[in-house]
């Protein structure tokens, strides 16, 4: 099988990492969205402490979900780097 549904069945090629980082992108404008509702709401109802967490929190979401989509990324690419050794041996036997 030829072209992206051959590639797509077959499992040769990882499609995880790519789709980790359309993730990313994605989950990173929910927080940011998420953050601006906040902040508008407490900033609306008077609760400046409110409004300084949303921001802190705003903050530490979009370190969380950068940490997160790493820690997958490299899981995967630690995965391609052992196929690609166990190809290397195959081929030096």
């Amino acid at each position: 099988m030829e072209g992206i549904v051959g590639r797509f069945l077959s499992f040769e090629k990882m499609m995880a990492g790519s789709i980790i980082k359309i993730a990313y992108y994605i989950l990173l404008v929910f927080v940011i969205l998420g953050g601006i509702v906040s902040s508008f709401t407490a900033l609306m109802n008077g609760q400046i402490g409110l409004f300084l967490m949303t921001i802190v929190g705003t903050l530490l979401g979009i370190l969380f979900v950068r940490i997160i989509c790493e820690m997958y990324i490299v899981i995967f690419r630690i995965s391609d780097n052992l196929t690609a050794l166990r190809k290397m041996k195959e081929e030096g036997k």
